[in-house]
């Protein structure tokens, strides 16, 4: 069976090396002592000691800076119960995953000179097995550090971020020359020390054997394999967190896009006039039911599809929002204002363009038919809908258009009387006139004029040459008149006579 050694990381090759040197006899720990003799009593420089690693020196010359006299008996700070439940509580995390561990070494029925603790970063002990009276100042409330304990093994492991075993005169104070201390830090995912392991024991009696070079070994294996363990564990702990607080505010961030866009999509149903909502490649992801009207669709056709291809003016649409955004297009022959708006991501980059299409350009009323005029382009197919209630209307319009009867269209605004008044046009006199005038828009005093018409000098402002009505331009073909009830009863009674 290979020895414990040879599985030992390379952070043990100065302690194993110490292990390995030590002698039978007591010329290694008198050549410890000696050069901490000529330290302390003529300042010499223990660095030039070769039986002296360089962390010990430093940790000697750290200690006698600090003030602390070398043959101090109380060692240790003792700290309040406040203080220490504060320690306990700052470290539950740390103390939780390292209490089962711990219990582990407890049933291995180690010997009674030892101690095991968990001490943390600041060396108050949160945690203990064993005999703890191998010293006055080992166990709850106290806090040992160099200041106070001068060089020990789980300060230096924490600095150095290794494990450390400190032998007898190693240490600085008199009072642990008799112990031997393993310690092995326990380091975060960020590679902060945040405590340490620690086993500690009383020097054997009589010379330091093979033997006893060997359990030195394995403590060591045992001590930095646990604390290897407890720092694997913490990080896991960690992740495990941090997947949970990502995973909470992907959920949230997903519930708050899911809001968004059914508030989206119910403004956009909202929306009177026609809204296409594209990517960055211009294919359209969103319209309005306005929009898929325009185009004569439904709203799904109109998904997928590229609105250039359907908008386009020739430029492409980051040039048109570069230039103001306003453009026209023609859709169906008929000439439309457009507004294209860049959507921007939270880096400010491109993700897409919405896109405002206005109403058709229309010639003046009162024009001729011949130039311009009112068209009926819509007939009762272009009517989209599939409903019982459409088609009973489409059906019931299609029907009167036959008759010579004057037919009458009821419905809210923008429910689209226009519209099946277009489409009884088409189908029983399209190459007639189609004339339509709101009767809400125009001034009471100005209707009667753009009904009947008038003679040249009528009036003040007059056209020379007078101006037909539309009843008369309609000849022929179809009188639209929307919003007749908002007209001046007088007028009404007048132009039931006419009718």
């Amino acid at each position: 069976m290979p020895d414990a050694a040879d599985t030992m990381d390379i952070n043990y090759a100065s302690d194993l090396q110490l292990i390995r040197s030590m002698h039978e006899d007591d010329s290694f720990w008198d050549c410890i002592f000696d050069a901490k003799l000529d330290f302390l009593n003529n300042n010499a420089d223990p660095h030039l000691a070769s039986c002296v690693r360089p962390e010990v020196a430093d940790s000697w010359i750290n200690s006698r800076n600090s003030g602390l006299a070398p043959d101090r008996v109380d060692l240790g700070k003792y700290i309040d119960e406040e203080t220490y439940a504060e320690a306990l509580a700052a470290n539950a995390q740390l103390i939780e995953t390292a209490r089962s561990l711990i219990n582990k070494i407890e049933s291995l029925n180690l010997q009674n000179d030892y101690t095991f603790e968990l001490l943390d970063v600041d060396g108050a002990s949160l945690l203990q097995i064993g005999d703890l009276k191998l010293h006055q100042f080992m166990g709850a409330n106290y806090q040992c550090d160099e200041r106070n304990l001068g060089t020990n093994a789980h300060t230096l492991c924490m600095r150095h971020k290794k494990p450390f075993v400190i032998i007898g005169p190693e240490h600085y104070c008199f009072a642990l020359h008799s112990l031997i201390a393993c310690a092995a830090p326990i380091i975060t995912q960020l590679g902060t020390s945040i405590g340490a392991l620690m086993l500690t024991q009383p020097i054997p009696d009589g010379p330091f054997t093979a033997a006893d070079k060997k359990v030195l070994i394995h403590a060591m294996s045992l001590i930095s394999s646990l604390a290897t363990a407890l720092s694997d564990q913490l990080r896991i702990d960690d992740y495990d967190i941090q997947l949970a607080e990502t995973q909470s505010k992907y959920s949230k961030a997903t519930l708050e896009a899911q809001r968004f866009e059914s508030i989206s999509r119910n403004i956009m149903n909202t929306v009177k006039g026609g809204i296409v909502i594209c990517d960055a490649e211009g294919v359209i992801t969103l319209a309005t039911p306005e929009a898929s009207h325009l185009f004569k669709v439904p709203p799904e056709d109109l998904l997928e599809t590229n609105a250039l291809t359907l908008l386009g003016d020739g430029r492409p649409f980051d040039e048109v929002v570069k230039q103001g955004g306003g453009t026209t297009v023609i859709i169906d022959e008929e000439l439309h204002e457009a507004k294209i708006s860049q959507i921007s991501g939270s880096a400010n980059d491109l993700e897409g363009y919405i896109i405002a299409i206005g109403e058709a350009k229309r010639s003046a009323l009162g024009a001729s038919r011949g130039k311009a005029g009112d068209t009926a382009k819509i007939t009762f197919k272009d009517i989209l809908g599939k409903s019982y209630q459409i088609t009973k209307a489409k059906d019931l319009a299609s029907r009167f258009a036959r008759s010579r009867e004057n037919i009458l269209l009821i419905g809210e605004s923008g429910t689209g009387k226009e519209l099946f008044a277009q489409s009884v046009h088409n189908q029983t006199r399209p190459d007639g006139p189609f004339m339509s005038i709101n009767c809400a828009a125009i001034p009471p005093r100005l209707i009667e004029s753009e009904l009947f018409g008038y003679e040249s000098g009528s009036f003040t402002g007059a056209e020379r040459g007078g101006k037909p009505g539309k009843i008369e331009l309609a000849d022929g073909g179809t009188l639209f008149l929307d919003e007749i009830g908002d007209m001046p009863l007088e007028l009404q009674a007048t132009l039931l006579r006419v009718l």
